[in-house]
C-alpha cells in the first residue's frame, strides 16, 4: 500500500493506494491524523510513504517517527523543493524558498493539463491563495501570493471588538457587520479570480484549480477555460517520486 501525505501547518491531506485503487482519502487536523490513519489502515501490511510538508523539520521528523512506530513502513519518500522537477523548471533563485506544495502542483498541472494550451496557471486556494504560471517550455515565469478567502474574512471578523460584537449580534435578515464583511470579501475574492482567469485566457493558458477553497474559485470562472483537480499536489507527489526527484 502507498500512503501519500500533504502536511500543512495545521491540517494534513492523505490518500492511500492499494495497487491502482484508491483505498481511502481524507483531510484532518494534524493532531488527529495518526488516530484516523490507524482506524483506516491495516497495520500488518507493508506501507510505502510519500510525504510533502510545509511544516517545520521537527514536526515532519516527529510524524515520520510516529508512522514508523505504528505501521510496517517499508520506505519513505520526502519531496523537497529543487530547481527542476521532471519537465518543470522553477523560477526561484533559491529553490528551497518556494513551498514544495507549489512545486508539486505545477509539476502535476503541467504533466496532465497542457494539451491544447500554451501553458498552465495553477491556483491553489487554501489559507493563502497561490498562483503560479508555467509556460509551454515548462518554465515557471510568474507567481502571486494573496490572502485566501478565510484569511481575508477572519482578519476582519476577529481583529476588533466592534466587529466581533457586530458578528455576534448580527441580524441575518437586515444589514449587519457579518453581512457586509461576507459581501466585501466575496467581491474582492471573486474579482481577483476573474482577473487571473482573464490573464489565463489572454495567454491561452489552462487554468488549473486546487485547494480547500477550490469550489469557491470555480464559482467565479468559466468552466470552459478551467479544470478543478482536488488532489493536484498528491498527484505531483507521486510523479516526483516516480521521476526520482531528490533521490
Amino acid at each position: 500500500m502507498i500512503l501519500q501525505l500533504d502536511v500543512g501547518n495545521t491540517r494534513a491531506k492523505w490518500r492511500v493506494f492499494d495497487g491502482d485503487r484508491v483505498f481511502g482519502r481524507g483531510a484532518e487536523l494534524q493532531e488527529n491524523l495518526l488516530d484516523v490513519l490507524c482506524q483506516q489502515l491495516p497495520n500488518d501490511e507493508d506501507l510505502s510513504v510519500q510525504v510533502t510538508s510545509v511544516a517545520g523539520n521537527r514536526s515532519l521528523e516527529d510524524l515520520i517517527n510516529s508512522l514508523k512506530c505504528r505501521f510496517n513502513v517499508s520506505s519513505i519518500y520526502i519531496a523537497r523543493s529543487v530547481k527542476r522537477m521532471g519537465e518543470v523548471e522553477f523560477g526561484y533563485k533559491i529553490p528551497e524558498h518556494q513551498g514544495v506544495d507549489r512545486c508539486l502542483a505545477m509539476l502535476a498541472a503541467y504533466s496532465k493539463c497542457l494539451s491544447d494550451y500554451k501553458g498552465v496557471v495553477v491556483v491553489d486556494a487554501g489559507s493563502a491563495l497561490t498562483v503560479d504560471v508555467v509556460n509551454c517550455d515548462g518554465k515557471q515565469v510568474d507567481g502571486y501570493i494573496a490572502p485566501g478567502y478565510s484569511m481575508l474574512r477572519n482578519s476582519l471578523l476577529g481583529q476588533t471588538s466592534k466587529i466581533e460584537d457586530g458578528y455576534a449580534n448580527s441580524d441575518c435578515e437586515g444589514l449587519s457587520t457579518l453581512r457586509c464583511v461576507n459581501g466585501g470579501v466575496s467581491l474582492m475574492f471573486s474579482e481577483l479570480i476573474k482577473k487571473i482567469e482573464r490573464m489565463a485566457v489572454e495567454s491561452k493558458y489552462r487554468l488549473v484549480i486546487t485547494g480547500g477553497d477550490a469550489d469557491l474559485v470555480s464559482e467565479s470562472v468559466s468552466l470552459d477555460c478551467a479544470v478543478c483537480v482536488p488532489d493536484l499536489v498528491l498527484d505531483g507527489l507521486a510523479l516526483a517520486q516516480k521521476q526520482g526527484v531528490g533521490l
